[in-house]
Parts: C-alpha cells; structure tokens; sequence
C-alpha cells in the first residue's frame, strides 16, 4: 500500500477536483482529513474492510490514517476538501452534540468503511448547495481578501454542519446502524453531561453488551465511556472557571458533580493542576 507520509500546503483548506479515468487509483493514506465529493461517473471505494460502489451525489470523510482507494474507474469526477482539524481548531465540543458528525467525521473513519460505510447521497439540490459552499471556498483561496482565513474556518464549518445535519435525518443505515446508535450515544453524553450515567444505561442506549460497548468506544474516543462522561464535564467545567462565571463548588455543580472533592480530584486527573491553579492559571494569560 502507498502513503502519504506528509502532505503541506500554504493554506489551512484546499480544494482539489479531478476526473479519475484510469483503471484504479493505489490504496494508500495520508495525514489530513478528506472530504470527498462524487459528483458524476462511476467507481469503486476501496479500504482494508472491503468495497462499495460509487454513485454521483455520494459524500464521505477519510480521516488520517484510512488506507483507500479507487478501482473500476468511469471517469468519476471527485471533489476533495482536504484540511488538518487540528490546526484549525474546530469546536469539536459543540460538533459532537450532532449524531451526523460523530457517525461521518469520527466513527466510521475509525472503524470500518467498505460495506459497512454508511451511504450519504445527496439529491441534485443538496449537490448543488454543497457546491456552492466549494465555489465560496474556492473564491476565499483566490481572492485573499483581509480575513479570509477566518471566512474558509466558517465556510468549512458551514459544509461540515449541512453534511452531518443530513446524516441525521437519514433513516435507513443498514449495516451501519451500529455506527448511528454509537454516534447518537456520544451526542447524548455531550449534551447531557450533568445527568448520572453508568456503564449500563449507556450500553443500553447504543444497543449493546457491556464488553462490546467499551471497547468500540474506546476505539472511537480514546476513552471508557464512564472516564469520556467526566473529561466533557471537566472540560465543560474549565469554560466556566476560565470566564470566572463561577466558584468551584458551582463549576462541579453545574456540570453534574454531586462532590467537590470528587471533582477536584478528577479535574487533576485529566489536566494535572487543581481547579484553583487552573484558575490562577488562566488568569495570567
């Protein structure tokens, strides 16, 4: 398989088309975040899982380190929106309170593609206003007025909301519903962090064994599920402490500690000072 060790460019997006016509296109990987566009043709998708055909209107996210590629190519014209997430700072916070950005962008990267991927296909209206979004992308990188930086973060933005909005309101997943359930039990811990979750009522809500559930999120997040329920309230509690809209007590109140003795040792778990020297902290910048 081929890699793409490393990829620069001047630019924090860019926009790549093409007409892929040869016979196939090596698997390989890369090191930025893909959002790929079919617009017309036809091909195949390929990744270590397996294949699945490819259709105009087809929309998907390959993530660093997937391994694809493309075979039985039809003069597929393909849209690329390739950028590092991690030097734009996105608001993954807020964006994993969508269920749609957690399956697309997060889970099914991670996990498996092939079969199993989930088909996102747009009408010719939603291709259209996707590619409107492209063409203002497009025209930022072109023109380079003052702020154009901040104007391509928000036109990015804007093309990953309307993607994962119209993931939601898919209703038939397939072999994916594995994915949506995983995806939908992650926007509900982001939403609902003050709540009391245990192992077992979320396990539930994603539909399945204890064993299986932590381990397929952990997979995805990098976390138990029980530490990922105490990370987002911590981190939930520091925009509170950093804007010195409240105490400690009402910081570990306010984002579903019942202890403030309990929270003071989880907030040192995960950022290695207390929540007093968070806050003299972050008071000097």
């Amino acid at each position: 398989m081929n890699k793409i060790v490393e990829y620069s460019w001047p630019e924090d997006i860019v926009v790549l088309k093409g007409i892929l016509t040869q016979g196939s296109f090596p698997v390989h990987s890369h090191d930025f975040c893909e959002i790929a566009i079919i617009q017309s043709g036809r091909g195949v998708y390929t990744d270590n899982y397996g294949e699945r055909p490819l259709l105009p209107g087809d929309v998907f996210v390959l993530r660093k380190p997937e391994y694809h590629g493309f075979s039985k190519l039809d003069r597929l014209k393909i849209i690329n929106i390739l950028f590092v997430p991690e030097r734009l700072a996105l608001p993954f916070d807020e964006l994993r309170q969508i269920t749609g950005y957690n399956v697309l962008f997060e889970i099914e990267p991670l996990l498996h593609g092939g079969a199993n991927r989930s088909s996102l296909n747009l009408s010719p209206e939603e291709l259209r206003r996707l590619n409107d979004y492209v063409k203002m992308i497009e025209q930022e990188l072109e023109q380079r007025q003052p702020g154009y930086r901040i104007k391509l973060k928000s036109l990015l933005l804007d093309v990953i909301i309307f993607l994962s909005r119209k993931y939601s309101s898919v209703t038939d997943y397939g072999a994916a519903d594995c994915h949506h359930r995983l995806g939908e039990t992650i926007a509900y811990i982001e939403t609902h962090y003050r709540e009391k979750h245990t192992l077992a009522m979320l396990s539930r809500r994603a539909g399945m064994s204890k064993p299986h559930f932590i381990r397929m999120f952990k997979k995805i997040t990098g976390l138990p599920p029980v530490d990922y329920v105490n990370k987002t309230r911590i981190d939930q509690a520091c925009k509170l402490l950093g804007k010195a809209q409240s105490g400690i007590t009402q910081a570990a109140l306010a984002c579903g500690f019942s202890d403030s003795n309990y929270f003071s040792r989880t907030f040192k778990k995960y950022l290695g000072m207390s929540p007093r020297k968070y806050i003299k902290s972050y008071l000097k910048l």
